[in-house]
């Protein structure tokens, strides 16, 4: 299962509150066919995987992809351009890898090598 950082819980709660006036919205991980990982706005949806922040809901995850996220870390890091969510991947150095693999998929963002912004 993937772990949230505190930092990352507030940041997501901050975005959802920036991107939508909807009460019982949330941000959701997704991927695509070629398993590149992103972030879109959605509801709560049967077998989801919840994180909440100060009692609201913030974050889902469907059940299948989140079997898929062992090893792996949703954190912030500061860059120029403001705080970033990052997914880390246990194994690949400290980077992320898309899709859960270490191979062709890495990719590269704001000049850290091996780091997937969402």
């Amino acid at each position: 299962m993937i772990v949230i950082t505190d930092n990352a819980r507030v940041e997501l709660k901050k975005l959802l509150s920036e991107n939508s006036g909807e009460t019982d919205a949330l941000l959701r991980l997704t991927a695509n066919e070629e398993g590149q990982l992103g972030l879109i706005l959605d509801h709560e949806q049967p077998g989801d995987n919840i994180v909440e922040h100060e009692g609201t809901k913030v974050f889902a995850i469907e059940g299948d992809l989140a079997g898929h996220l062992n090893g792996v870390t949703l954190d912030v890091e500061e860059t120029p351009e403001g705080p970033m969510l990052m997914l880390k991947q246990e194994g690949c150095g400290g980077g992320t890898c898309g899709g859960g693999s270490c191979g062709e998929r890495q990719q590269t963002c704001c000049g850290d090598e091996g780091k997937t912004c969402c």
